[in-house]
């Protein structure tokens, strides 16, 4: 019988937490798991690029922006991080 990998959200990293407005920051969910769904809002404004465990956020306007990734895998397993983007 084949083993199941064992469902871990590891840890959500942005290349730049500080960017200026309309800079792209790529962002990074590292998640080990079997059939992984990556999940990704932010809870006021900015626009995503990309798709999977790695998008792109930026954001025209100046402000702290709280994005947030959930990740599921195909066991029903789930788990949510967030981090801030600083826009200056």
């Amino acid at each position: 019988s084949q083993s199941v990998p064992q469902f871990s959200f590891d840890s959500l990293v942005a290349a730049d937490t500080i960017i200026h407005p309309d800079e792209l920051t790529m962002l990074t969910a590292y998640a080990k798991g079997d059939s992984l769904e990556y999940v990704w809002t932010f809870r006021t404004y900015g626009a995503f690029s990309g798709t999977g465990s790695q998008v792109f956020f930026t954001n025209c306007h100046p402000g702290t922006f709280v994005v947030d990734c959930e990740v599921r895998d195909s066991h029903g397993n789930t788990s949510a991080k967030s981090l801030s983007i600083y826009v200056k």
